[in-house]
């Protein structure tokens, strides 16, 4: 999936030694950090994956938007069964980002309150179930839109 970073990647409002991604033809980058998709081959260091099991992930290096994309096992974990490839995708970047805001900058504790901003966005979404499994009283903002 494409996340705010590559959109503003491709227009060219972030700086290239932003991104060190996979190069295509003629010097460009592979857009895409968040993937979903399904084993298709595994190192033999490789322990916690096998072939064919669905996983979702982000690629430190860009690269998602490719048809095959290689990483660290420590990049993906396994998709919830329940959930399609493409809702899982928008999972990683956005999980770990409300996740990392809220636990190590905004450092929340249970039944602290805590407003989070456009709680009906992608990230916003995501932080206000987080913030609700850290015990936490959220109130969240959203749109008519």
């Amino acid at each position: 999936s494409l996340s705010q970073r590559d959109y503003k990647l491709m227009q060219g409002k972030l700086a290239l030694t932003l991104f060190s991604g996979p190069k295509v033809r003629k010097g460009g980058k592979i857009p895409g950090c968040s993937v979903s998709g399904i084993v298709t081959a595994v190192g033999n260091k490789v322990k916690s994956l096998r072939q064919g099991d669905e996983v979702i992930g982000m690629l430190p290096d860009g690269g998602g938007l490719a048809e095959f994309a290689a990483a660290n096992e420590k990049c993906f974990v396994l998709k919830p069964p329940n959930l399609t490839h493409m809702y899982s995708a928008s999972l990683s970047y956005c999980g770990v980002a409300a996740f990392q805001a809220l636990r190590y900058q905004a450092d929340l504790q249970p039944n602290e309150r805590i407003l989070i901003l456009n709680g009906s966005g992608g990230l916003g979404s995501l932080a206000v179930q987080i913030a609700k499994c850290m015990k936490a009283i959220v109130t969240a903002t959203t749109s008519k839109k």
